[in-house]
């Protein structure tokens, strides 16, 4: 429970420990929970099933595996976020209780600055004597709040209507998942892409061994050439030799790329699964999902969301999200709409 609150509905560590005090539940010790308790819990990677001693660290081990290593990751990431001090590069939010949606990855499109949320409050007496009172939320630009640059975009962006939109983009994004492949068309797919750079590997292998031994064979002509026994005049044959060394060295730096893109390729599957499923998960619960839950999609499903005057909004997807609206949409994913 505590990786899902944190993964899913961004609590933070004093929120985590709060929320267990209350229900008296206490450590090994017998003592309450702190904010570094449930961080060392969430920094624990004996959870993952591995035994770590000082800086060696054991194989993972089935029977001891309580978390999965992409539930782990996910976690690690959240905490990185917040841990960072800059918080130009911090996409996650600090805390998912505020009303607004977006936290952490929210820009003004003039500026560059980031937009923090505010609370606006007004309250005037109208001409037949009515009291009309103001409460909104709204994202205010840092930089021209606080005048540190010559910001041409507005100072306020209404939040209701920003995270309206931004949700309808989400809804867009999930409903291009409607004709994604399922988890074993994926592994598939990745299968045949496999089998087909193994096959070119194979195939330039086999020219490379044939060049060489031509090669080989040019070579040994160098003393024909010299007694005049040889068909080949001494220029023929230095061209024969340079053309064939060219076509060599072409082919092992061919084989050594296709050779480092398998090696990458084999690395990211593992990577790949779990976000796929993250992401189908996501547009298959959208809809149900809590505030607190939308928040924590909208940070990690974007990487940086971008408002302008007019309310132009422009989002760009994290890439591990983006690949799989591309693979399978012919659409533009950075969005762009005014509303």
């Amino acid at each position: 429970e505590i990786f899902n609150k944190t993964i899913h509905e961004g609590y933070g560590s004093y929120r985590i420990a709060d929320m267990l005090n209350k229900r008296d539940l206490r450590t090994h010790s017998g003592s309450k929970f702190q904010c570094n308790t449930i961080i060392r819990i969430l920094r624990n990677r004996l959870y993952c099933g591995y035994i770590v001693s000082g800086n060696v660290t054991s194989e993972a081990l089935s029977e001891l595996t309580i978390i999965e290593s992409d539930i782990f990751d996910q976690a690690q990431y959240i905490l990185d976020q917040r841990a960072e001090k800059d918080t130009q590069k911090r996409q996650i939010a600090f805390t998912t209780k505020g009303q607004a949606l977006l936290s952490g990855n929210v820009f003004c499109a003039h500026c560059g600055g980031k937009l923090t949320t505010i609370r606006y409050k007004d309250k005037y007496t109208r001409r037949d004597g009515s009291e009309h009172s103001v409460d909104q939320i709204k994202y205010s630009c840092y930089h021209r709040s606080r005048k540190l640059c010559k910001c041409d975009g507005q100072a306020t962006y209404q939040s209701e209507r920003i995270d309206a939109a931004v949700i309808q983009i989400m809804h867009d994004i999930f409903d291009k998942m409607t004709g994604a492949p399922d988890e074993d068309r994926l592994k598939a797919m990745i299968k045949r892409q496999t089998v087909g750079r193994q096959a070119k590997q194979r195939k330039l292998s086999l020219e490379l061994q044939k060049n060489k031994a031509q090669l080989e064979k040019l070579q040994l002509e160098i003393a024909n050439v010299l007694t005049g026994n040889s068909l080949f005049s001494p220029e023929d044959l230095s061209s024969s030799i340079t053309t064939m060394k060219g076509r060599i060295a072409a082919a092992e730096t061919e084989l050594h790329e296709l050779e480092q893109s398998e090696f990458q390729q084999r690395q990211s599957i593992a990577k790949i699964l779990p976000a796929y499923n993250q992401f189908k998960s996501w547009a298959d619960e959208f809809d149900s999902a809590t505030k607190e839950q939308k928040k924590m999609i909208a940070c990690q499903l974007f990487k940086r969301i971008e408002i302008g005057r007019n309310y132009a909004i422009t989002c760009e997807l994290n890439m591990t999200y983006q690949q799989f609206c591309e693979e399978w949409s012919n659409t533009e994913i950075s969005k762009k709409m005014a509303i």
